[in-house]
């Protein structure tokens, strides 16, 4: 079995204006999530975090506060087994306007007692649980 291994970049990306979190939904995916994506061959990750808030948001002006942590899982298909590495970082923005990739259907700003609620799986809301308000 051929087994391959992904890293990808996720932001817990926070808007100091209104002091809410964003997050989305993939057309394809009922779930609400943090913007994310893979690193290409040639990025780092803050240089992938970056070009995904990019692509998925419209977000530009993006201040990049610290790594959170990472989640790691596998997925297997047929003879293939893919190993998934996210490191999420923790990320502001004075930024409100939200213009979504084709890639998701809808996209919410949530205040910090709300996001919890919003989150599907528990590696992620412990991912969340990590962020330090007095941070930002």
């Amino acid at each position: 079995m051929e087994e391959i291994t992904e890293q990808s970049a996720g932001a817990i990306l926070y808007n100091e204006k209104t002091r809410k979190f964003l997050l989305l939904k993939r057309v394809n995916n009922p779930f609400w999530e943090f913007p994310k994506g893979h690193i290409e061959e040639d990025e780092t990750p803050s240089e992938a975090l970056k070009r995904e808030i990019t692509e998925e948001t419209g977000i530009k002006a993006i201040q990049i506060i610290k790594e959170i942590d990472k989640i790691y899982f596998s997925i297997k298909k047929e003879n293939l087994i893919k190993k998934r590495i996210i490191i999420y970082y923790l990320v502001k923005t004075k930024d409100e306007f939200v213009n979504l990739s084709p890639e998701h259907s809808e996209y919410l700003w949530v205040d910090y007692k709300d996001v919890l609620t919003y989150l599907e799986f528990d590696d992620i809301k412990e991912i969340f649980q990590k962020v330090n308000v007095s941070e930002l």
